[in-house]
């Protein structure tokens, strides 16, 4: 079997040798192909946007739901939705989105905003050259890390807002923004 496989390998080598080699930038014998692949991305993009559409129809209702739910008894980060041939679960996540640093920020909150967010940082080198790394390990100065490192500072929500975001005052849950939810079809 191994000796068709290493055949099979030459002869396409031999073919591939034999083909027309074009100096011309653009191949003019893939047309069929080409507008086919056209049809397809055209039709797959409009599927996207249908579906996105479709999704944030779905979503609405839920989330009225969740937010209605929240801080209950029965809140659930869960919340099926009856179709005629499938029923759809949409799960929220409990993660947020990070919030970039700004006074503002801070002030649309009123004094709420230090119960319910962190401040996060995030280091990025601008340098990283052998010489660079070798002064970081030697040791640093104020001002060497400054010309070393950018630094990027940005909000977070603290551990358990998930729970604690309908008790927030709702200056500070409109700041939030929660991830997408998840949904899936339950089939009947």
């Amino acid at each position: 079997m191994a000796k068709q496989n290493g055949i099979k390998k030459a002869a396409n080598r031999v073919v591939i040798r034999e083909m027309e080699v074009s100096n011309d930038p653009v191949l003019t014998n893939c047309v069929e192909q080409v507008d086919s692949f056209l049809k397809a991305k055209r039709n797959l993009d409009k599927a996207k946007a249908s579906y996105q559409t479709a999704l944030d129809d779905v979503v609405k209702p839920a989330r009225y739901e969740y937010v209605k739910r929240g801080g209950t008894k029965d809140h659930t980060k869960s919340v099926d939705l009856a179709g005629s041939t499938s029923d759809v679960k949409v799960t929220f996540s409990d993660k947020f989105k990070e919030l970039p640093a700004n006074d503002d920020l801070k002030k649309s909150a009123g004094g709420s905003f230090d119960k319910y967010f962190m401040p996060t940082r995030k280091i990025e080198l601008q340098k990283t050259d052998d010489e660079t790394i070798g002064e970081l390990i030697e040791a640093l100065g104020p001002d060497k890390f400054q010309d070393i490192f950018k630094i990027k500072l940005t909000y977070k929500t603290k551990p358990g807002f998930d729970r604690d975001q309908f008790s927030a005052p709702v200056t500070v849950r409109n700041l939030a923004e929660q991830y997408a939810p998840q949904v899936k079809v339950i089939k009947k």
